[in-house]
């Protein structure tokens, strides 16, 4: 087995051909393959500025601007988390949810918090609660569709939104905005939704497994498609050079590797974990930058995991956890499961 030990850089691997694809090419989302080319790089949207709204940190339930550890144990419908803010690493809990039910964490009031937050498949519902008594009910959505949360509309709310594999279909809740439904990807997509152009707002996008591509409908820029990363990546988009843009990642569990598009620095690449590893980035030094990081649990119990975090400014970092899979880590649930 590959023992862990500090997280080495590794060769970067040769990038070629740019794909630079107007509008009228958007028609290859609804199903229109590429050759397959490795990891390749296309023209990113430049910045638009939206200085005005402040994206939400994933897992920060203190509001402090960096994501704490946290999980969500099933079998009690608890959550579980230590605020980076509190010194002593005080365990914190609520109960909300049940076993069934899919996290769905974002700061849907605006507070600058995380709320918690879940979706329930056998009736359709989204409930909310900011940690209180009280909560939100709202029924949106089939069993068969995958939520996909967030800030679609830029007015600093995490929206509630599900992908609906069988018609890729995109149906959004917005806080300010209202009701919309867009057509964009097919069935086995991935949805992969952030702010890809820098505007403030998330946008809708999919990672095509089949043929390796990002396929994103940007609400600025519009439509880009990027091919990278192979079927059995998983997903792990992000703002990781820290300028506003989601950037194109992803984890590849047979090697441990780490490839990214970077939407300002470029292609990076970093060898942090292994097989059976859970990919859970955050902002865990509050630099406003995605920091790499995984969960790893023991390889023979599948119990006492540990966190394995690389921050972007405060360095390397472990702590012991959560006991997966009977704990689902919080960070994890930003993208749909794979």
């Amino acid at each position: 087995m590959k023992v862990f030990s500090t997280a080495v850089l590794v060769s970067i691997v040769a990038l070629s051909l740019l794909f630079v694809y107007c509008d009228a090419e958007a028609a290859k989302a609804e199903g229109k393959s590429l050759t397959p080319m490795g990891l390749e790089r296309t023209t990113r949207p430049e910045s638009v500025a939206n200085p005005g709204v402040i994206p939400h940190v994933a897992s920060d339930f203190d509001g402090d601007g960096i994501s704490d550890k946290a999980f969500y144990r099933r079998a009690q419908s608890k959550w579980f988390w230590r605020p980076s803010s509190d010194i002593n690493g005080t365990l914190h809990t609520f109960t909300f949810g049940n076993s069934t039910d899919v996290l769905v964490p974002g700061d849907y009031d605006g507070n600058g918090t995380t709320d918690f937050a879940v979706f329930r498949p056998s009736d359709g519902t989204w409930y909310i609660s900011s940690g209180g008594p009280s909560f939100s009910a709202t029924k949106f959505g089939l069993s068969t569709d995958l939520p996909t949360q967030g800030d679609f509309d830029g007015d600093g709310k995490t929206d509630i939104a599900v992908y609906r594999p069988s018609t890729g279909t995109w149906y959004i809740l917005g806080s300010t905005a209202g009701f919309s439904a867009t057509r964009f990807g097919l069935d086995g997509d991935k949805p992969v939704a952030g702010d890809y152009d820098g505007d403030g707002k998330a946008d809708i996008a999919v990672f095509r497994p089949s043929d390796g591509n990002w396929y994103e409908l940007c609400s600025t820029a519009g439509f880009v498609n990027t091919h990278f990363g192979i079927s059995t990546d998983k997903v792990t988009p992000g703002d990781y050079d820290g300028d506003g843009k989601t950037d194109i990642s992803v984890f590849r569990p047979s090697t441990g590797d780490w490839y990214q598009l970077r939407s300002m620095t470029g292609f990076y690449t970093l060898n942090f974990g292994v097989q059976g590893d859970i990919p859970v980035p955050g902002d865990y030094d509050g630099d406003k930058k995605t920091d790499i990081a995984v969960i790893r649990p023991d390889p023979n119990t599948q119990t006492n995991a540990v966190w394995y975090i690389m921050r972007s400014a405060a360095g390397y970092f472990t702590i012991p956890f959560g006991n997966p899979p009977a704990d689902d880590p919080i960070p994890e649930f930003y993208v749909p499961l794979q």
